[in-house]
Formats: structure tokens, sequence, C-alpha cells
């Protein structure tokens, strides 16, 4: 009987020490990719800004370049996450996204960079899918919720201090930020490379199933949410498309704001962002519940409309800290809900990433192009009539789901 008990703790303790090599390796390496990813948005705004005297709305299609590749890839590649070995995907990615940044630091061809950022964006599509579907295998619930805390809270810390480096850099060299960051991203490369030589059962993990057909049908109830999920984290990531894109160039030339407090004032929202992430993982209340993905809209799109008539730096920063509290219930939202229940989860993610990838297409494309010929303020109220028109279909697509959690 000992003996039983004993194996049992010994084997409980084994896939638990696995586990947290697991996570460790997962979450290092999408900190890595999230500065070194964070470090490129900025910095090739300013780039092509600088080098190529690139418009608002060439900025805005530059991104959006992007956004297209990174979408379709996602869509596209979804068969090869379940078949694959998530670490040599993920090391593929990181090593490849390395190299394009670096071609990307020493051309001077427009018409290459958008090349160029278009094969970042494939490139891209083939890490976080697999990082999220293999992270997140096998579990459900709070413990589920716990696990994406740790996940967001990896990104979000990398994004925390990527926008100020950014602004630093660019001051330095327009170029310094795209070879900064393709060094970060190589380091990633290396660091799962090793990590996968020296912990041999990484190397096991072909696939990211998890479940059953039947089990994904029983559960359904529990995944329907994440609809509505997909439709707020749409209109989210319009507003961070034209923070992106859009902003630093308003800010830059009608404001009179430096590079280096542009990059603080999108720093204040990647940390109010990870504040919600950490808050949002201690909890589960919000699991299931529609009501709080409506109220979450609904301050995004009043934080948006009010910027519009800020010129301030300090009330622009408190507005942006706002878009980043809402920002992390909409990524949780969606994120949480696509994978519970599900048993082709990095598929599930890639989806997320699509959606995510199409308001961002969104918010730099139209927003740079509404910039270019009206305002910032038509810009900014757009933005806000978009979100409320989505807090609509929000509500209709989660009718039923109000007063219960499934």
């Amino acid at each position: 009987m000992q003996n039983k008990e004993s194996e049992e703790k010994r084997g409980r303790f084994l896939r638990d020490s696995r586990e947290i090599e697991k996570t460790a390796v997962i979450c290092g390496s999408v900190f890595l990719v999230a500065f070194g990813m964070g470090i490129k948005i900025l910095g090739s705004v300013f780039y092509i800004r600088e080098i190529f005297i690139a418009s608002p709305s060439q900025i805005g299609f530059f991104n959006a370049t992007w956004s297209c590749t990174y979408i379709l890839s996602c869509l596209l590649l979804r068969p090869l996450y379940n078949r694959a070995i998530p670490t040599r995907l993920m090391i593929i990615s990181t090593f490849f996204m390395g190299a394009v940044l670096l071609g990307m630091a020493s051309i001077r061809v427009f018409a290459l960079t958008f090349i160029f950022h278009g094969l970042y964006g494939i490139a891209e599509a083939v890490f976080w899918p697999s990082a999220m579907g293999w992270l997140s295998a096998g579990i459900e619930g709070a413990r589920l919720g716990r696990r994406m805390s740790v996940y967001n809270l990896s990104w979000s810390t990398g994004l925390i201090v990527s926008p100020l480096v950014a602004g630093v850099l660019s001051t330095v060299s327009p170029s310094l930020p795209l070879s900064v960051g393709s060094g970060v991203l190589f380091t990633a490369s290396v660091l799962i490379c090793g990590a996968g030589a020296f912990i041999p059962h990484l190397r096991s993990h072909a696939k990211v199933k998890t479940g059953t057909k039947d089990e994904s049908r029983a559960s359904g109830a529990n995944t329907k949410l994440r609809y509505p999920a997909w439709i707020g984290l749409f209109t989210t990531y319009v507003v961070i498309g034209i923070l992106f894109s859009v902003f630093p160039v308003y800010a830059l030339e009608e404001l009179g704001v430096g590079k280096g407090l542009i990059g603080l004032l999108l720093q204040i929202r990647a940390l109010c962002a990870t504040i919600g992430f950490v808050a949002l993982g201690r909890t589960d209340i919000w699991h299931f519940r529609p009501g709080q993905m409506l109220a979450g809209q609904f301050v995004q799109a009043c934080a948006v409309l009010l910027l519009s008539f800020s010129g301030s730096p300090l009330w622009i920063a408190v507005l942006i800290a706002f878009i980043g509290f809402a920002m992390s219930l909409s990524y949780f939202n969606s994120l949480f809900h696509a994978v519970s229940g599900s048993v082709d989860r990095a598929a599930r993610m890639a989806i997320h990433e699509a959606v995510l990838s199409a308001g961002l297409i969104a918010g730099s494309s139209v927003g740079g192009v509404v910039y270019e010929h009206s305002s910032m303020t038509s810009v900014y109220v757009i933005c806000a009539a978009l979100i409320l028109a989505g807090i609509a279909a929000q509500a209709v697509s989660s009718s039923g789901c109000f007063g219960a959690r499934n």
C-alpha cells in the first residue's frame, strides 16, 4: 500500500515538474518574442517614416501587410499545429523572424520593406498558436485561467518595456530598433533550441490536442461565448492598431510629443493590460459571463471618444490606461472562451490570432487613411462608433447566456 502511494506521489511530482519545465520554456520564449515584436512595431513606424518619408496611410498599409499575411497563415496552417512538434515550430519561427528583421534593417528599398514585413507575419503565425495550444493542453476551468494568466503576463511584460526601448533606440538610429529586435528573436530561438536539447520530454510533445470529439460536443455550451468574445477582440484591436500605427505619427507631428514619451505612453497601455491579466487570472467570476464583456467594451468606447478632446500627455496617459485594462479583459475573454472545452486548441488559437490581426489591419490601414484625409478626431469618433456597434452584436450573439454560468 505504501509502495503504491509512493509511486503515485512520484508520478504526480514528475508530471508537475514536467509541466513547470514546459511552462517556463514557453513563457520565457513568449516574453522574448513579445519584447522583440514590440520593439519592431513602434521602431518600424519611425524607421519607414524617417528613411522613406512614408505617409500615415502608407504606414497603415505597411502594418496591414504584416497583419494580412499573419491572418492568412494562421488560418491556412491550422492542420500543421496539431501534427508538428511545438518546439520545432517555435524554433523555426523565431529564427526566421529574427532573420527577416535583420534584412529589413539592412535594405533601403521601400517596396522590399513591405515584402519583408509580410514574411515576418508568416513566421509569427507559426509561433503564437503553437505556443498557446501547447501551453493549454489538457487543462480546464480555473486551472486553465491561471495558466493563461501566466502566459498573458509573459507576453504583456515583454510589451511593457519594448515601446520605451524602441523610442529610445530610434533617437540613436532609425534602423537600430529592428537590429535589436532581431537579436532578441534570435535569443528566443537559442532558448527553445537549448531547452529541447537538455529537456528530452519537451521533444516528445508532438501534438497539442486534448480530449475527444464527444467531450468537445458535451462542453459546447461552455465555449459558445467565444463568438461575442471574438467580436470584442476585433474591435479592441482596431483601437490597438490605431495606437500602434496612427497615434505615433499624430503625437509626433501635431502634439509635439517626443519619441521617448510616445514610447512611454504606449508602455502605460501595456503595463495596465498586464495588471489586468494578473487580476483576471486570480479569479473565475468572469468565466462564462457575457455582461463583463459588454461593460469592458463600453469603457473602451468612452476612453477612445474622450481621446478626441485631449492634447495633454497626462490626460492621454490616463485614457490609454483605461484602454489597456479594457484590452486585457477582451483578450483574456477570447483566449479563455476559445480553448475551454476545445479539442483542437492550437487551431482555435489560430482563429483567435486571426481575429486579433484583422482588427489591427482595420485600425492601422483605415485609421491611417482617415487621419491623412480628415483628422485624428474623425479616427477616434469612427472607432468609438465601431465599438458601440460591436457591443450590440455581442449582446445579440450572447443572448440566452445572461444570468447563468454554463
